[in-house]
């Protein structure tokens, strides 16, 4: 006798789900750890690197529809990866990940303020005055952060840890 063993369908292996329960957790929990005070006060004091502008060559390299590989861009990413830097960029939106940990993304290039590149600045503070300077962000006011250039996400450079730099 030939038995043959009936195969199930993904979804119904309980191995599957666990693996979209972990997926999900991840993407949930904000992308990982914050920045200790010793790494924020350590930023506060790091002279940016001058010669990256969130304009010209990183905007022309990261923006929909470049004319850059995503080589170019892995290569560009080696390049600058942990570089400080400090823009001022206009804001697209503001996500709450906890009561001392904020997410700003910036515009990466639409509207009036055309041309920059886009971040996600991950900041975590304790200081009141920031936290109300966060909360009252609206769409396209400009804000200057200055953090460390920390991978790229979905052609957004991401700055963590980041400082908001209140004027």
């Amino acid at each position: 006798m030939n038995k043959e063993k009936e195969k199930k369908p993904i979804y119904k292996k309980w191995w599957a789900w666990l693996i979209v329960l972990v997926i999900i957790a991840a993407v949930k929990s904000g992308g990982g750890g914050g920045s200790s005070p010793t790494a924020r006060v350590a930023l506060k004091d790091m002279a940016p690197n001058t010669s990256l502008s969130p304009k010209g060559e990183l905007y022309e390299m990261f923006k929909m529809n470049s004319d850059n590989t995503d080589l170019q861009r892995d290569e560009k990413e080696d390049e600058i990866d942990g570089k400080v830097v400090q823009w001022t960029l206009p804001v697209y939106e503001v996500k709450k990940i906890t009561d001392t940990r904020f997410k700003i993304q910036t515009n990466a290039g639409g509207g009036d303020d055309r041309g920059y590149v886009g971040t996600f600045c991950t900041i975590s503070t304790d200081d009141a005055d920031v936290i109300s300077k966060i909360k009252a962000l609206k769409t396209g006011d400009k804000v200057t952060v200055k953090g460390e250039i920390d991978g790229f996400s979905f052609r957004n450079i991401n700055l963590n840890p980041c400082l908001l730099i209140l004027e």
